[in-house]
């Protein structure tokens, strides 16, 4: 071998190396990157599950405080219902006429009929 081609020899070498390198660097690179998108990509599915889970935990809580409410207004609707029923019983009635008002039933001669 000529001398120049001995000279030249050890840089083409070296160049070479510099080269896998460079190439090793690039393909660290991509696989650093490949695997923190697929980290990310993991991260926000966790993320998206624990959220989800925990609307869910909060859609029952909130249920559970409307069917209480509900059950605690259908209650009070009952009772109302059954006020109401006894407010308008005819014998509670003629009583507090007779009593309070001091009315008492039309005798014969007192009453009209319509024809």
């Amino acid at each position: 071998m000529s001398e120049a081609a001995l000279h030249l020899a050890p840089r083409s070498s070296l160049l070479a190396r510099q080269r896998v390198r460079e190439r090793g660097g690039a393909r660290r690179a991509c696989w650093l990157l490949a695997v923190a998108g697929a980290s990310a990509l993991i991260l926000a599915a966790l993320l998206f599950y624990v959220w989800t889970r925990i609307r869910v935990v909060q859609m029952g809580y909130e249920i559970s405080r409307a069917n209480q409410a509900q059950r605690e207004l259908l209650e009070r609707s009952r009772a109302l219902r059954l006020e109401v029923a006894t407010l308008r019983a005819p014998r509670r009635i003629e009583a507090i006429a007779g009593s309070q008002l001091g009315l008492r039933p039309p005798r014969g001669e007192q009453v009209v009929v319509m024809e």
